[in-house]
């Protein structure tokens, strides 16, 4: 039934046109507010257990949900929450602005279809709805800590001066502490959907040219973003002379195809598990 769901998503957005916006849902930002203070008091000042403490109400959220719905509706109540929570968190026109950017925003342009596409279908396919949620909350609570502006913290700071001033500082090096540990979980699950889907782009161009280059960018630790951003860069002339189309409309073209692959490579998991 998740590959249904995946292929469903896909569908009401791709072709229905009917969108989301779950990284621009307040939602994440209010509850990050309310449980922050929360978090870092039962944290003890350890990031992992600050964090845990941060994503245990979305996991058991999720569960409640999940359970919740199948007491109701059975498996039809489940599919139908996993088919609105994977919708909501997709958002299928960031590829599509693969063909507006400018070549020093390729990468990023890239960085946001891992995020908003292939990243949320990877783990929603293998962990199923919590997955795909707990993805969504790091990614969101990440970005919001990045947004955070430096002037903030040293009004804070200077507020602290005088008594009980140690005690913020504390607080003030945890937060920072658990900030640096999101952006590391975010990455680390960035990590395996953004090298596939940049393997299997090169795979479908020129598949001995992209491995070289490919393997060379493991090497150096080379950001998988910037193995595809350069990849691009290296093979416009040949796609315009063999497909007859601009450079950006290649890009977009590249990674649709690959999404496309990856998804019917997620159906033919399914069928043989089912076998």
């Amino acid at each position: 039934m998740g590959v249904a769901i995946i292929l469903f998503a896909w569908v009401i957005q791709r072709f229905f046109k009917c969108y989301s916006r779950s990284l621009d849902w307040g939602v994440w930002r209010q509850y990050l507010h309310y449980m922050q203070p929360h978090a870092l008091r039962f944290g003890g000042g350890k990031g992992w257990l600050t964090l845990l403490v941060l994503e245990l109400p979305v996991i058991l959220g999720v569960v409640v949900l999940v359970q919740g719905s199948s007491l109701l509706l059975g498996h039809v109540g489940v599919s139908l929450v996993e088919l609105l929570a994977l919708w909501f968190c997709l958002d299928i026109p960031s590829v599509a602005k693969l063909a507006a950017a400018q070549d020093g925003a390729v990468e990023l342009s890239l960085v946001g279809v891992v995020e908003k596409v292939f990243a949320p279908i990877f783990w929603f396919f293998f962990f199923g709805v919590l997955g795909l949620v707990v993805y969504i909350s790091v990614l969101c609570f990440s970005q919001e800590w990045q947004e955070k502006r430096p002037e903030e913290t040293e009004e804070k700071s200077s507020e602290g001066l005088g008594e009980g001033s140690g005690k913020l500082e504390i607080s003030t090096g945890v937060e920072g502490q658990l900030g640096r540990l999101l952006e590391q979980v975010r990455e680390a699950m960035n990590w395996l959907p953004a090298q596939l889907l940049v393997f299997s782009v090169g795979l479908l161009q020129k598949p001995s040219a992209f491995f070289n280059i490919w393997i060379q960018g493991l090497r150096n630790r080379q950001a998988p973003y910037s193995v595809l951003g350069d990849w691009f860069k290296a093979i416009p002339t040949s796609l315009v002379a063999e497909k007859r189309v601009g450079m950006a409309g290649s890009r977009t073209g590249c990674v649709e195809r690959s999404l496309g692959v990856w998804v019917g490579f997620f159906i033919v998991i399914r069928l043989l598990v089912l076998l």
